[in-house]
């Protein structure tokens, strides 16, 4: 959570290189998604709203997109 809040490149790039951060396409466009630590399967998605980290959900692959 510590590299979402600081918003910044070198944070953004952590997420990206470390925990596979990305956004998300479809009906999720716009959020972004990333692993938890070293906990497996244990996604966070959020958005940023007016500067502002949102998180939207947490959980698994199946329990947030009903696949794998």
């Amino acid at each position: 959570m510590r590299l979402v809040l600081a918003d910044t490149c070198a944070a953004r790039e952590t997420l990206r290189r470390r925990h596979r951060a990305h956004m998300l396409t479809g009906d999720l466009a716009g959020v972004m998604e990333c692993h938890v630590g070293n906990a497996g399967d244990w996604l966070a998605i959020w958005m940023r709203d007016d500067g502002i980290a949102v998180f939207m959900r947490t959980g698994g692959h199946d329990e947030l997109f009903g696949r794998r």
